[in-house]
């Protein structure tokens, strides 16, 4: 299944039955409806492969990508 994972509120955080839209395919709906357990309908946006490991939506575990991005000067990764 395809996640919603870009999504934008479209009113605002007291509003009663806040929506959001998905912003790669522009679905709109509750949270529940766009991210929740029962999500209704997957985001049919197709993610690129991924550069370094060709996986996708997600990289490998192993990913050599994601390893020299963490590795960078300057990035501190949180325990």
């Amino acid at each position: 299944m395809n996640p919603h994972n870009w999504i934008t509120a479209l009113d605002p955080p007291l509003a009663v039955e806040r929506r959001w839209r998905c912003e790669h395919c522009g679905e709109a709906g509750s949270f529940d409806d766009l991210m929740g357990p029962d999500q209704k309908n997957p985001c049919p946006f197709v993610y690129p492969p991924c550069a370094s490991c060709g996986q996708t939506p997600e990289c490998s575990p192993d990913c050599k990508g994601v390893a020299e991005a963490l590795a960078s000067p300057g990035v501190r990764v949180a325990p």
